[in-house]
């Protein structure tokens, strides 16, 4: 599809959305993700029939999503009882309004149906839909469709991959029908076939069972100062060198950045960096290295997959599979809706930038979680023997925003390895304490490990600077 550059201001109220923006024209049709929109040119052309209404009555005839909200359709009849001004469709869930708006589609027979179905669809290549969204348009939990000034509320989607919701909200088997009269089924296989477009309910834990004492930390967040490109991803990275195993001077981090892009590609390319030569919790700032390539995918909301391949000269590459280390919180949502999750993610103090904390909030499973990247006292001049990294975790009450946690130092493994088993030891306390969404503190206290002796206090700020909620 033709996207033209197209950027206005929504205004939307739960329900009773009205987007701002100049009228779409022929076969072009206004999208709309939350606070943006843009004019999408239609997949193929929707001829004008002169026997058909201006003003159809259309409403939903069926919906569909996979398990990961990559496939998913609506089919609309025109069996409503409201004229409908053209065709507007919302989808409201997990706090999120989005839609398409149609001021000026063609003429359509009474007998015809409507196919509006997201890239993932678009993607199996089975049957060509009349409009395309983006993955996710669709809650998968309780929501509401509302076409032109009917709505349709269902309290969850099935996801076994085969089966539909029809017009009265009734488990059916599904069967998408585009305007031409063409009927196709998505299959179970195919409903596992794509994989899970990126959003912000990603962020998280991550890691793979057989290496345990290692691990990896993602952030995903929308990038609303360049949002018709997509996502920023970070990846904290903590794991080990790659010879004999050792103490503290044997771990290693490494940052991973990059993009995932809004047209619904499932992979997203990042950059490997390294970075040496600071001091714990102090000068000199240090800048990441760039050491290799990873790509990113992830099949579901608790499984993906990170391909990485270095060009530090240690020749080292494969692929690693990655389990969520914690319960899901929000995904498959479009974007994070739950407050307490919203404050995950990377933090930092401008004044030692070249280190920080990336950080996991979970309310469902009563956690919080940190990893903390950073460098041995003294460690300006030991190049990447002079890294460090902790973790620290606690319980976590809703609601809670002065975190207590246990800091651990994990050593003894070896780069992507399953043995030797690493070891971890409580070596200090913390209180991770938030002043918002976007401001605060951790103080420490560390009576071991590599850094023993040391106390204070951290005043961080978010690295990405917008709260995802």
């Amino acid at each position: 599809m033709i996207r033209l550059a197209f950027r206005c201001v929504v205004a939307t109220v739960v329900l009773s959305a009205f987007w701002a923006c100049s009228p779409a024209y022929a076969n072009h049709y206004i999208l709309c993700q939350e606070q943006k929109c843009e004019i999408v040119e239609a997949p193929g052309e929707i001829p004008d029939d002169p026997n058909g209404s201006a003003k159809a009555k259309w409403s939903v005839d069926q919906v569909y999503s996979n398990a990961n909200g990559a496939i998913q359709y609506i089919v609309l009849s025109q069996d409503g009882v409201q004229e409908c001004d053209g065709l507007s469709v919302i989808s409201v869930h997990d706090g999120a309004t989005h839609g398409i708006v149609w001021t000026d589609l063609p003429r359509v027979t009474s007998d015809r149906r409507f196919l509006i179905a997201t890239r993932g669809f678009e993607r199996l290549g089975i049957l060509s839909p009349n409009a395309v969204v983006f993955d996710g348009f669709l809650g998968t939990r309780e929501g509401v469709i509302r076409v032109c000034d009917t709505e349709y509320h269902y309290a969850a989607l099935p996801t076994d991959g085969v089966t539909a919701l029809n017009a009265s909200g009734s488990a059916v088997r599904n069967v998408a029908t585009n305007l031409a009269g063409y009927s196709r089924s998505v299959t179970a296989g195919q409903a596992a076939s794509i994989d899970l477009r990126f959003h912000d309910g990603l962020t998280g834990s991550w890691y793979d069972p057989a290496t345990n004492g290692q691990g990896f930390e993602i952030e995903i967040e929308w990038d609303w100062a360049n949002w018709d490109v997509g996502w920023l991803v970070m990846v904290s990275w903590f794991t080990y060198g790659d010879s004999a195993a050792q103490g503290p001077e044997g771990q290693r981090w490494y940052t991973i950045l990059g993009r995932a892009y809004r047209d619904g590609t499932p992979t997203a390319p990042l950059d490997i960096y390294r970075n040496v030569g600071g001091n714990f919790n102090a000068g000199p700032i240090t800048a990441g290295q760039k050491v290799g390539s990873a790509s990113l995918t992830f099949a579901g909301c608790d499984h993906g997959t990170l391909e990485y391949a270095f060009t530090d000269g240690s020749g080292r590459s494969g692929s690693i599979p990655l389990t969520r280390m914690t319960k899901n919180v929000s995904c498959p949502g479009q974007h994070v809706d739950n407050s307490d999750f919203a404050l995950s993610g990377n933090w930092y103090d401008p004044a030692t930038s070249g280190q920080g904390i990336t950080v996991e909030i979970n309310p469902v499973s009563g956690a919080a979680f940190l990893a903390w990247y950073t460098y041995a006292p003294g460690g300006v001049g030991a190049g990447p023997a002079g890294q460090r990294w902790y973790t620290a975790q606690g319980p976590y009450i809703a609601g809670q925003r002065s975190v207590p946690m246990t800091i651990y130092e994990t050593t003894g493994g070896l780069f992507a390895a399953a043995t030797p088993s690493p070891h971890s030891s409580s070596i200090g306390s913390a209180t991770l304490a938030f002043k918002s969404c976007t401001e605060a503190t951790l103080t420490y206290d560390f009576a071991g490990g590599s850094s023993a002796g040391a106390t204070g206090t951290i005043v961080l700020r978010r690295l990405f600077g917008y709260c995802p909620i």
